[in-house]
């Protein structure tokens, strides 16, 4: 009879019910000895479980920071691949605007050299240049967006980078009778 209901308690441990204790009475007999043995080997795979379950929440875990990782990395992978398309895009641009603005700039140079300092002409081969200037500056930005920044922190003469600004603006502002002091 003892045997029977350790038997029946095994089949309910191989079907997962660990809560299954074999009863013990006196603790001489075979019977009890083997009742005993079998609630060890129970609390020993309890145990061995509990850790089990730790383990895998544990693993679970890193596995979910890892792909959040991954995710996070693959973003920044797709945000830098579409700054290089960007890049290349807009060398390609800045290269094909250049080319017919240079032309632009050799021709009316040309033209202003020609024309007599009175002639009604000349402000308007003025105003292409500017323009052409103009273009080029934004080509050479449209080229530098495409770019990541590579800043270098250098000591510089205030006075002289403020004068190159305002040479390099001067063209956005004189038009409107601006002056800078």
């Amino acid at each position: 009879r003892p045997l029977e209901k350790l038997a029946d308690q095994a089949r309910r441990i191989a079907e997962g019910d660990l809560s299954v204790r074999a009863e013990q009475r006196t603790g001489a007999t075979e019977g009890d000895l083997l009742a005993a043995s079998f609630n060890r080997m129970l609390e020993h795979i309890s145990r061995e479980q509990s850790g089990l379950v730790e383990q895998r929440t544990q693993l679970e875990r890193i596995v979910k920071d890892r792909v959040a990782e991954l995710r996070r990395k693959d973003m920044a992978l797709k945000g830098s691949e579409r700054m290089a398309s960007v890049g290349l895009v807009a060398g390609t641009v800045a290269h094909d605007l250049n080319n017919p603005l240079t032309s632009i700039l050799l021709n009316a140079e040309s033209l202003q050299q020609t024309l007599p300092e009175d002639s009604p002409s000349r402000r308007v081969v003025e105003d292409i240049l500017e323009s052409a200037l103009r273009c080029r500056r934004i080509a050479w930005d449209i080229r530098v967006l495409g770019r990541e920044a590579e800043i270098e922190l250098v000591p510089c003469d205030l006075p002289e980078l403020v004068h190159e600004a305002l040479r390099l603006l001067r063209s956005s502002w004189e038009p409107r009778r601006v002056s800078v002091v």
